[in-house]
Formats: structure tokens, C-alpha cells, sequence
């Protein structure tokens, strides 16, 4: 059975759940790196598969996985199953294997190390009589298993004698520094995610061919992790889980919030306020909106996605007086003030790109990020509030092939020059010019003898991508956003084409506050962070 844990692009990563439950397998990523979040969404899809394990939860963070599925919690207080301080090991043991039985171990509020200790002894005497396949996940690895002398023994003998008894072990850390290279070593299945200081790299190398495919966790970002398996190495990002993440870092709110007492004015009118959020995609972003490039189309959101943005400062209020401000005379000197239509709270999708590849005259190795418009070919900066600047120049959603024939066109050529500079055989590249001569980007300019010669009718330009555009905290945004229609696999072609060797290592939706406002006649865009016009760069 293949369980779904992410996406690499467009395509689906699947996992084999008989190698998971069965094998060996560390969970790596610093804090805040999405570790806890990947193995939440391990857990969601085994016990959709009706698959056993029991969850060491040190945290208290697992509980919510209750919310959806069946699935036995045994720790302190009344909210458990059962009483963590009343349970005999060896009998629970046998009943979770026997029985098939998912559980959640929390240790939250107890001896950790006494417990687990117990727990992993009887798992293992239960493991060597039934020989059924049994999944162990251990969190937080490093509190149990740290390298010296005051290792957990059993789970020591875990890794080195589970596998032929169907006993499987899955251990999380932040520190593969400092957790036991005995059982680190034993790991054949591994999903690392961002890691950046020196020891903890250095721990992971002998996971990795080179020291420099080991420093691209470096640039990833939360959500993203390798999985090396079998001599493959697949970059992903973790799909979303479907019950609540927990253990999520709780956002920072701006402003100060008044007269928000349950049931008071202040508190019926704020939720008023954001019950009128709009999710129109039809975003104006200056004043004089004939020039603007006409938007990609987006989907429909907010879809299953847990939206990720930056919280406004400026609130309604404060953009209605900014609005009141900005209206002008009906006439240049003389008659009524246009007339004020409405003020709406809107989320522009937007995308971090992290990338990777060979820059300068001596094709240095370096990383370098740009933020893409979610709505069109743009690029957009966000230091001192959102601005924008040229970027694809409407080279988005064309393949790779269409990309670097275009590429090439930057001169009268024929077939066999396009050959020459593509290193495309010369029949697909005769198709990429008629699919480019119906898209009016191409078309034939006369001959050379009797070669046809070709000249392109777009400008292959793309905008300044050698930057490092940082992105603030990002926080889930309470509204309704349309998604992206940037997509990462044309961004990956486009790139390509532009520099072949550019990778990208991280690819973040997020979403931006902006206030349209409506006059009579035209349409203003307000920066939800600074309260200033928005405007396009040259």
C-alpha cells in the first residue's frame, strides 16, 4: 500500500507503508522545520490504511489526531483512554500488536524516560511471540537516545533486532548531533528537512553523497524535506495534514485590539468586518488600471490549505479615512468631491522562490530568492511595503522547449542554427515553431538560400532574479484567499531556460494584505502594512 506524503511539483510522492511500519527510518528537521507536522501526516494516512502504531508524544501535541480518527490515547487526566500511571507494559504491548490498535503515548506530564523505557521492553518480548508488523515512533529521539552512556537500552535493541520480528522504529529529532550514531546508522529510510547549524550538517553527511547536496538543507523551508531511500533521494513538500497541527507557533498580532469583549459592540462590528472579506481575484493595484497586464487566472480557495499571509495594521477604519483623503475634485479646480464606493480587505497571492544554481564569470555556486505576483508575469519586493517590477515577461506557462527556442531566437535563425544553440533535434523544434507561430511568439521572416529563417515576437527578458528577497514571519490568515495560479513546474521551466543549471530549493505561497478602494471612476490599492498607494516600479 502507497501512502501519499507530499509533492514534488505537480507530482504526488508516495511512500510504501509496508517498508514504514516494518523498517527503520529518522525524521530530521530543525525547530520549526515541519517535523512534527510530516509525522502527523504519517500518522493520519496509516490509520486511514487501518494501520497499527503507537506514538511517543512528549509534547501533548498528538491529541488532536482524535478529531478525525479512532485512536487510543493513554496518558494523565481525564481526557485520556487510559491512565498512563495504571497501565501494565506487557499486557497493553500485546493488546496494541495483537489487536492492531493505533495509540498515542503521551508522556507529556510524566517520567519520560521510565515510561518509554517500559513501554519499548514490552513492544519487544510482544514483537518476538506474534510477528506481526508494528510501527514504534518515538519524538523528540534525542531526550532518549543520546549519544554516551545514558541511552535507552530498548530501543537500542530495537534497531538492531526489530526488523525480523515486524517491530518497526521511526525516530524524530531536531539534533541528529547529538542522538545515537548506534541507532542513526541503523536508519535506511530518512526524511531530512531544514537543518543550518555545522554539527547537526555534519551528522547527516553519511546520508548524503557530497558535503554541498548536505548544505542544500540549508536553504528549505518549513515543510520541505528529502527522502533518501533504496539509492534515491526525492525533494518534497509534505501535503496538508487533516486534523488540527498543534504544536504550530502561535502568530504575532499588530495593532491593538479594542472594545473586543465577547458580545460587545467593537466585537460585532470586527466580525462584521471580516465576514465582508472579499476573494475576488480581479485585484487593481494602480490608479490607472488600462495599462496593467491582464491577471492569470486563479482557482477557487481556500481549498483544504491552511493559508499562510501576513496580518494587516491597518485596519478598516484607519483605511477609510486614508480613502476619505485620496478624493479628489470631479473637475481640476472646481465641483464635488468623487464620490467614495467601498473599501475591501483583499489577499494577494504570492510566492517566495528559493533557488540554486551557478552565477558569474566563474560559475559559482549560490542561492538567491525572488517573490513572484500569484496574479501575473511580475516580480514583487516587499521592503518598505509591496511594490512591483517587471519579471517573466509573459514567458510563464510555456514549456521548457518553447522557452529555450525563444531563448535562442535572439537573432534571425534557422532551423539548423536553433539545433546548434538548443541541442533539440531538428523535427521538434520545426513543432515548437508552429506551436509558437499559432501563440503569435514566432514566426517565419524569409529565407537563406532555401532554409527558412525564423524570428521570435516575445522578448525573452527576465526580470532581476540574482537578489535575496526576505519574507517577514508568516502567520495563517483569517480570510478566504483565491490561490495562486503560478504554478512551480513553469517557474522551474522558465528558469531552466534562463540558466540551466538554477534549481529551486523552496517554493512558498503566501498571501499579502491589500484595501481596494473604489471611487466613481477609479481604482486605488492601499498596502495593508504600510497604509501607503500602491504603485508599480518602472
Amino acid at each position: 500500500m502507497k501512502l501519499l506524503l507530499g509533492k514534488n511539483g505537480a507530482t504526488d510522492v508516495h511512500f510504501d507503508a509496508q517498508d514504514l511500519v516494518t523498517g527503520r527510518t529518522c525524521v530530521i528537521a530543525q525547530s520549526g522545520g515541519g517535523k512534527s507536522y510530516l509525522i502527523a501526516v504519517m500518522c493520519e494516512k496509516l490509520l486511514a490504511a487501518g494501520v497499527g502504531f503507537c506514538l511517543v508524544d512528549t509534547e501533548g501535541e498528538y491529541a488532536s489526531l482524535k478529531e478525525k480518527f479512532d485512536i487510543l490515547l493513554i496518558g494523565p487526566g481525564s481526557s485520556a483512554d487510559e491512565n498512563i500511571h495504571e497501565i501494565d507494559f506487557p499486557s497493553l504491548s500485546e493488546r496494541l500488536i495483537a489487536g492492531n490498535i493505533p495509540a498515542i503515548l503521551d508522556v507529556s506530564e510524566s517520567e519520560e524516560r521510565h515510561l518509554v523505557a517500559g513501554m519499548a521492553a514490552g513492544f519487544f518480548e510482544a514483537a518476538s511471540r506474534l510477528r506481526v508488523p508494528y510501527l514504534l515512533i518515538l519524538e523528540e529521539a534525542d531526550k532518549f537516545i543520546p549519544q554516551g552512556r545514558d541511552s535507552v537500552r530498548e530501543i537500542e535493541e530495537i534497531s538492531k533486532r526489530g526488523r525480523k520480528r515486524g517491530l518497526g522504529l521511526l525516530v524524530a529529532t531536531q539534533r541528529p548531533a547529538i542522538i545515537s550514531k548506534n541507532v542513526l546508522s541503523q536508519c535506511g529510510i530518512q526524511f531530512i528537512g531544514k537543518l543550518t547549524t555545522e554539527n547537526d550538517l555534519a551528522a547527516v553527511n553519511l546520508f548524503f553523497d557530497s558535503r554541498s547536496e548536505a548544505e542544500e538543507l540549508c536553504e528549505f523551508e518549513p515543510g520541505f524535506f528529502f527522502v533518501i531511500h533504496k539509492g534515491r533521494k526525492t525533494r518534497f513538500r509534505s501535503v496538508v495534514r487533516e486534523t488540527t497541527h498543534q504544536s504550530a507557533t502561535p502568530g504575532l498580532r499588530f495593532g491593538r485590539v479594542k472594545d473586543t469583549v465577547p458580545g460587545s459592540p467593537g466585537s460585532r462590528r470586527r466580525t462584521e468586518e471580516r465576514s465582508s472579506v472579499t476573494t475576488s481575484g480581479e485585484l487593481a493595484v494602480t490608479a490607472k488600471t488600462a495599462d496593467a497586464p491582464v491577471p492569470r487566472t486563479p482557482t477557487p480557495g481556500p481549498g483544504p490549505d491552511l493559508p499562510l499571509g501576513l496580518i494587516p495594521i491597518l485596519d478598516r477604519d484607519e483605511a477609510l479615512r486614508v480613502a476619505d483623503g485620496l478624493r479628489k475634485k470631479k473637475f481640476v479646480l472646481f465641483g464635488d468631491e468623487e464620490k467614495l464606493q467601498s473599501v475591501e480587505l483583499e489577499y494577494r497571492p504570492l510566492v517566495h522562490v528559493r533557488t540554486r544554481g551557478s552565477y558569474g564569470i566563474f560559475r559559482r555556486l549560490r542561492s538567491h530568492s525572488f517573490i513572484l505576483d500569484g496574479l501575473t508575469d511580475r516580480l514583487a519586493d516587499l521592503e518598505g511595503g509591496i511594490r512591483f517590477r517587471p519579471g517573466f515577461s509573459g514567458l510563464l506557462g510555456l514549456s521548457e522547449g518553447e522557452l529555450l527556442v525563444l531563448r535562442a531566437l535572439d537573432d534571425i535563425k534557422t532551423v539548423t542554427d536553433l539545433e546548434t544553440d538548443t541541442g533539440l533535434a531538428a523535427g521538434r523544434i520545426r513543432e515548437i515553431l508552429r506551436g509558437l507561430g499559432k501563440k503569435k511568439l514566432a514566426t517565419a521572416a524569409g529565407k537563406a538560400g532555401r532554409a527558412t529563417q525564423y524570428v521570435r515576437l516575445l522578448d525573452f527578458e527576465v526580470g532581476d532574479l540574482e537578489v535575496d528577497s526576505p519574507v517577514p514571519a508568516l502567520v495563517p490568515v483569517a480570510t478566504a484567499p483565491v490561490r495562486n495560479g503560478v504554478q512551480e513546474e513553469e517557474v522551474r521551466a522558465v528558469l531552466k531556460a534562463w540558466n540551466p543549471t538554477a534549481e529551486i530549493v523552496a517554493f512558498t505561497p503566501f498571501f499579502y494584505p491589500l484595501y481596494r478602494i473604489r471611487f466613481e471612476t477609479r481604482t486605488v490599492c492601499l498596502d495593508g502594512v504600510t497604509g501607503n498607494a500602491v504603485k508599480e516600479s518602472p
